[in-house]
């Protein structure tokens, strides 16, 4: 319970609220730009396929990449280290690859661990990345049974209250403004907010395996 009571405070910081709202509003570019673009051409065109299924995904990674990344190093919980060097381009595409084949594996594939499974592999990605790890240090990337437990509680939960909280604002602003992309926006926004939790215990885990 103190890596969840460390993750809330951290995302009340003002730092993760500002790298909230950044992300918040290319998500929103990212899914009306893909809707926009869905009502001009035929839905099932090639170039809409791609956008849909690769172009607005890597886009999202990428957002999701650039609101974890301009946490660190406090999303470790060791506010002492130097930023990772990492490659925003080479985490994306490496996640979107690992995301692509998710659907195919039991349990992790379900739509509720999808974003945490992102952020999870991005987190560990910019971990590995840290110029202090230590290169003897054994690290042990998967969580103890407890916090796994805890990760997967959090997980189902966000994506029920992000759909059920989108669904209604999202139809009403769709339908206000004659755009769609509303909806999906405001669910991405909702589900990283109630399970960057899940990533950050994950994260202060790591972290602790190297402070004294």
């Amino acid at each position: 319970m103190e890596y969840l009571y460390a993750a809330i405070g951290l995302l009340l910081s003002p730092a993760a609220l500002l790298a909230l709202l950044i992300y918040t509003l290319l998500t929103f570019i990212s899914e009306w730009s893909g809707a926009y673009l869905a009502q001009r051409c035929k839905e099932s065109s090639p170039p809409i396929l791609a956008l849909e299924h690769l172009y607005i995904p890597w886009f999202n990674l990428l957002a999701l990449t650039l609101f974890l990344s301009s946490l660190q190093p406090q999303i470790f919980g060791v506010a002492e280290l130097q930023s990772s060097q990492f490659s925003l381009k080479r985490v994306t595409d490496i996640t979107l690859f690992i995301s692509l084949i998710l659907p195919l594996i039991p349990v992790i594939g379900r739509a509720e661990f999808i974003l945490p499974v992102q952020g999870i592999i991005i987190v560990t990605i910019i971990f590995r990345g840290l110029n202090e790890l230590p290169t003897n240090l054994d690290i042990d990337y998967w969580p103890d049974w407890s916090t796994m437990g805890l990760m997967v509680i959090v997980s189902v939960m966000g994506l029920f209250l992000s759909r059920l909280s989108s669904a209604h604002l999202g139809e009403w602003l769709d339908e206000k403004f004659e755009r769609r992309g509303f909806e999906r926006a405001l669910q991405h926004s909702l589900q990283l907010i109630l399970q960057a939790p899940i990533i950050f215990i994950y994260a202060f885990g790591l972290g602790a395996q190297i402070t004294p």
